[in-house]
C-alpha cells in the first residue's frame, strides 16, 4: 500500500475511532443486508462481536505499514472464520460492508481520496484472508 494512502487512512482514523460503535453497527447492517444468511453465524452477544470488529479495524490500521504482522492477523482471521464455514465470497462481501459503513458514518469527510485509501486498506487484509478461504 502506498505510504501516502496509509497516511490518509491514519489521519481519517481519528474520526473513525471516535465513531467505532456507529461504524460497527453500520457494518453489520450492511453485512446482513447483502448476506442475510450471515445472521445465523452470529449466535453470540452482538455487542461483543461489534467490539471485536472495532478491535480488528484498529489493528488493521496500525499494521498497514507492517505487512508481516498484517499477514499474521490474516492467518488468525482465517482460523476463526474458517471454523464457521465462511467462504471467500462471503469474506469479500464483508470487506465491502466495511467500506460502506465507513462511508455512511464519515459522510462528507469520506472524500474520494479517503474512499480510495480505505478501499486499499481494507483490500490489504481482506484479500490476504480471502485467498486462504474455500470457494
Amino acid at each position: 500500500m502506498p505510504p501516502e494512502q496509509i497516511t490518509i487512512v491514519q489521519k481519517s482514523f481519528q474520526k473513525v475511532f471516535l465513531q467505532k460503535a456507529e461504524i460497527a453497527n453500520a457494518f453489520y447492517e450492511h453485512l446482513f443486508a447483502s448476506m442475510p444468511s450471515a445472521r445465523g453465524m452470529f449466535q453470540n452477544d452482538m455487542q461483543q462481536q461489534k467490539e471485536m470488529f472495532a478491535t480488528m479495524l484498529v489493528m488493521t490500521v496500525r499494521l498497514l505499514n507492517r505487512q508481516d504482522e498484517l499477514a499474521e492477523v490474516a492467518k488468525r482471521l482465517v482460523l476463526v472464520h474458517g471454523r464457521f464455514g465462511v467462504t471467500k465470497d462471503q469474506f469479500l462481501l464483508a470487506g465491502d460492508a466495511v467500506v460502506r459503513a465507513l462511508r455512511d458514518v464519515l459522510a462528507e469527510e469520506f472524500t474520494p481520496e479517503v474512499d480510495a485509501a480505505w478501499q486499499q486498506a481494507t483490500q490489504e487484509l481482506v484479500s490476504r484472508v480471502a485467498v486462504m478461504l474455500p470457494d
